[in-house]
């Protein structure tokens, strides 16, 4: 990872929020910042008087944005962009596994559609680098980083940069590992204590092995471990996480159309998102 972190702004509460993250971020790091506004013409609204006039009026708000920011932030390189097209697929373009892209977030309509169709959940699907999406309310008393591991490179990804981000903000990281009984068909094939003690040690070490690279990377950072049966990923790194200043989870992408979606935990931790999250793909890896 270098020094750079790139957020999608557009002068709304939920990017402002995002910025200021952002900002936080990169002044602790004295690192690099790009503030990005794009012109939203992808359903044809504009004529071409009217696109001028609107980015122009961009390069302004972005021009004075990037003053504020360099004023506050004075060890922070801070530069603005003003780009027109659909929005996720001009962010997009910013993506790479060299750079955290980050955006804020906002409700839609319907419980159990939050933020199903947010510029975060559709960037989330098709970046090619880590995704930061920060929900409008941030608690700046958490502390402390959040992970979920498997077997997958991915998820190590995920790991790896975690860890850097609990030495940044200076605090523990929590690292879990979510396993389940396997599916009881019949009474006959019933998994004895024997069988689900040895499966439980299975995923211990599998874990175990996780944290040793982990630790092994990060000399000094204190790591806690958790092993959940039978919880539904998602949901576990949530309640885990309820107290943590930063959760982040791994993605390992699709193909085809297909690719457009998230997978299945990171996308239900993203409709329900309460603290700021960072997904890393496979191109991280």
């Amino acid at each position: 990872m270098d020094d750079k972190t790139v957020v999608g702004w557009n002068d709304s509460i939920h990017a402002r929020v995002a910025l200021e993250w952002a900002v936080a971020r990169e002044r602790s790091r004295k690192g690099r910042l790009r503030i990005v506004r794009v012109v939203d013409d992808s359903a044809g609204d504009f004529d071409a008087s009217s696109l001028q006039k609107a980015l122009t009026e961009a390069k302004d708000a972005v021009r004075a944005e990037v003053a504020r920011v360099a004023q506050d932030a004075p060890k922070v390189e801070v530069k603005g962009e003003v780009v027109h097209g659909e929005p996720a697929r001009e962010l997009g373009r910013f993506s790479n596994p060299k750079t955290l892209l980050v955006v804020g977030t906002r409700e839609r309509g319907g419980p159990s559609a939050r933020f199903a169709w947010s510029i975060g959940a559709r960037l989330g699907g098709v970046a090619h680098g880590p995704i930061a999406i920060i929900p409008t309310e941030v608690d700046h008393t958490r502390t402390g980083v959040v992970v979920g591991v498997d077997e997958t490179a991915t998820s190590m990804a995920a790991a790896a940069f975690a860890a850097a981000e609990a030495r940044r903000l200076g605090g523990e990281l929590t690292v879990v590992h979510v396993w389940t009984d396997p599916p009881v068909w019949q009474e006959a094939y019933v998994p004895d204590d024997e069988f689900i003690g040895w499966l439980e040690r299975q995923h211990g070490e599998v874990l175990d092995a996780a944290i040793t690279e982990i630790a092994k990377a990060n000399p000094g950072l204190p790591i806690r471990r958790v092993l959940a049966r039978n919880a539904l990923p998602a949901w576990e790194l949530r309640e885990e996480s309820r107290g943590a200043a930063l959760l982040v989870v791994g993605n390992r992408g699709r193909r085809g159309l297909t690719r457009l979606l998230l997978g299945s935990v990171s996308h239900t931790i993203v409709l329900n998102i309460e603290v700021p999250t960072i997904i890393v793909g496979r191109s991280a890896s």
